[in-house]
């Protein structure tokens, strides 16, 4: 009885373990990995039901012993359904760890990049878009004024990305989502940002911001 508690257990953490790690790396490639975390959830789906098999086998021949066969019986199930439950919030956690680890470890390459950023001229007609794409997290400049900048650090899937954005005037804190009618909240000139739709932001460090785009 208890290896079957230990094996869901340990099932349950690796499942965690992995989805924690997956939203730790960066850019497209983080992304692609989270994308290979759906045959992973099978694997756990597939494991999970057998050792759910196993478990009502095992209180079948425990029945005599009505409490422990309960026990297994519950017991198994409820250890892989917590853990289940558990994965939106750890990749809530893994985000967040990530996004403060690059505000925190990396403070000096986003001042570097913003200021160069803001250092180079608009070309004629040109409302800003990819900065750098070059390095493991996109870079994009929207002109302005005043000149933002953008971190792909969550690229997503279709127009769907979320990342850290500098602005300087702090005005796109007024994303907060969408009203009752389906509107943005925030006024136009801030969902329009870096050619997409700005969701919501959050305050991070000083002009830094965590944005939500679709």
């Amino acid at each position: 009885m208890k290896d079957l508690f230990k094996k869901s257990a340990f099932l349950g953490a690796a499942l965690l373990a992995l989805t924690f790690v997956t939203s730790l790396i960066p850019g497209n490639f983080g992304s692609t990995l989270q994308i290979l975390m759906l045959p992973a959830l099978l694997l756990f789906a597939w494991a999970a039901m057998a050792l759910f098999i196993i478990a009502l086998r095992k209180a079948y021949s425990l029945w005599p012993d009505w409490r422990r066969a309960i026990l297994v019986a519950c017991g198994v199930p409820a250890i892989l359904s917590v853990s289940t439950a558990l994965i939106l919030p750890t990749l809530w956690a893994g985000n967040k760890t990530y996004i403060w680890g690059i505000m925190i470890l990396g403070r000096g390459w986003l001042d570097r990049t913003v200021a160069e950023a803001q250092r180079q001229p608009a070309g004629i007609d040109d409302p800003g878009g990819v900065y750098d794409d070059q390095g493991i997290i996109p870079v994009l400049r929207d002109n302005g004024p005043p000149v933002r900048v953008a971190f792909v650090t969550n690229p997503g899937f279709l127009d769907n990305w979320s990342g850290i954005v500098f602005d300087p005037t702090g005005k796109v804190e007024l994303a907060r989502g969408w009203d009752a009618s389906g509107q943005f909240y925030a006024p136009t000139n801030i969902t329009g940002l870096f050619s997409g739709d700005v969701v919501e932001c959050s305050p991070l460090i000083d002009a830094y911001y965590y944005c939500s785009f679709t």
